[in-house]
């Protein structure tokens, strides 16, 4: 199955606030990156 990313069982709020912060930016520039031109 799937494996948890290790900061998401980290309990570290920030950190896993960062990490679906990267998370949906790489799936915005896969699917539309032509939302992201300028930034």
């Amino acid at each position: 199955g799937w494996k948890v990313p290790e900061v998401l069982t980290s309990g570290h709020f920030a950190k896993i606030d960062k990490w679906r912060e990267d998370m949906a930016f790489e799936h915005t520039k896969n699917r539309r990156p032509d939302l992201l031109k300028g930034h």
